[in-house]
């Protein structure tokens, strides 16, 4: 029997039940994807046929320019992945149901596939942790304790309309990825914000929230910190937690990682495609690669979290520097 790399002590016991909940549904699902993959491969070279001509009876016809020639193609062979992929919709639905429904299950949590972040997602935009918005879509919500403390996170799609430039396709996507919202028993003093470091076009202030330099040399070369309380921030921002964050957004396969501390909320953003317990459809889905990767994340979730409720480390630095 395989054994799961569990990654945090609050995942005991989870191969054992893998195997009698979790595999067994996935197996059960097995016969529809095969079936999906043979309807899939039936339909992709008639579709890419397809966006071909559409192509060519457009240049042809339509004296059309370079650029709407471009647009043209762009959306024809969208059309025909979208095709190619649509016999996956359900193998892809149940395999996520299967596997973060099934964790969730091992741990008693909350999961669904849409749900409201909307509150936590204004926080975000509070801290400018997430560009500004007019539409937001949120998917494969998940709702849970550790330590006494509640967490949230979801998949967001958040997007904001150039009507006014009258551009034929108004609505622009601003933000594609995870949002994770954190909250514990305690108030912070003030708010501090986290986002990467951009050389000569980072900010002096942001808000009411200052320059805020780091302990460690490593991270400040890599991030650029913003708050209210200098103490609180460099007391919250250790090289330990700081790099519990880095794992978080290598698990996801992420980018420009954005976090902050505001009221009782650590709220955290990380650009990325990856949606969380799919994986390729050519794989069987009982694979426990696509297991594992959900550990992986659930564990870096909890290292985060175990970051902020163990004891920190004490600051060796004067807590009324600021940034120059």
């Amino acid at each position: 029997m395989h054994q799961f790399d569990e990654r945090h002590p609050a995942f005991d016991g989870f191969s054992s039940f893998y195997f009698q909940v979790i595999g067994p549904r996935l197996r059960n699902e097995e016969a529809a994807r095969k079936a999906a993959v043979k309807k899939s491969l039936l339909i992709t070279p008639f579709a890419l046929i397809a966006a071909v001509l559409i192509v060519t009876i457009y240049y042809k016809y339509g004296s059309p320019s370079w650029g709407q020639l471009f647009l043209v193609g762009f959306f024809a062979f969208g059309l025909a992945l979208g095709a190619s992929a649509h016999p996956f919709e359900r193998v892809i639905a149940a395999t996520r149901y299967s596997l973060i429904g099934g964790f969730c299950r091992f741990k008693r949590w909350s999961s669904r596939g849409n749900g409201s972040f909307n509150g936590d997602a204004k926080r975000l935009l509070e801290l400018e942790l997430v560009p500004a918005y007019q539409s937001a879509s949120f998917g494969d919500l998940v709702v849970g304790e550790s330590h006494g403390v509640s967490f949230s996170f979801c998949r967001a799609e958040l997007s904001k309309s150039d009507i006014i430039k009258n551009d034929p396709y108004p609505w622009n996507s601003t933000f594609t990825g995870q949002c994770i919202a954190i909250g514990f028993n305690r108030q912070f003093k003030g708010r501090t914000a986290v986002f990467p470091d951009k050389g000569l076009l980072n900010r002096r202030k942001r808000g009411s929230m200052k320059r805020v330099r780091l302990v460690d040399p490593i991270f400040e070369k890599k991030y650029e910190v913003y708050g209210t309380d200098q103490v609180e921030a460099r007391y919250l921002l250790s090289p330990d937690f700081m790099q519990r964050l880095v794992d978080l957004e290598h698990s996801f396969k992420g980018k420009s990682l954005r976090f902050g501390f505001i009221d009782n909320q650590l709220l955290i953003a990380i650009e990325t495609r990856m949606q969380l317990g799919v994986g390729s459809m050519f794989r069987p889905l009982d694979d426990p690669k696509r297991m594992q990767r959900i550990l992986d994340v659930m564990g870096a979730i909890y290292g985060v979290i175990d970051g902020i409720t163990k004891p920190q480390e004490p600051i060796l630095v004067n807590p009324h520097s600021t940034a120059a």
